[in-house]
């Protein structure tokens, strides 16, 4: 893998992670009712359980 190769899926990566947190920071801004109707966060899911699943998505092979 070329260079190029690795900064370009590091790139992506990153694109991926800050369009994931711009998200959860937009969702979490919604009123409480809100977040509530549309399932935010998922009732048996804590931070630390999407942290372990977010890292395993994005683990490379």
């Amino acid at each position: 893998m070329s260079i190029l190769n690795t900064f370009d899926h590091y790139m992506a990566g990153f694109r991926a992670r800050r369009d994931a947190a711009r998200t959860e920071r937009m969702i979490s801004s919604l009123p409480l009712e809100v977040q509530k109707d549309i399932g935010w966060p998922h009732p048996h899911e804590d931070a630390r359980a999407r942290l372990i699943r977010d890292r395993f998505h994005n683990a490379r092979i």
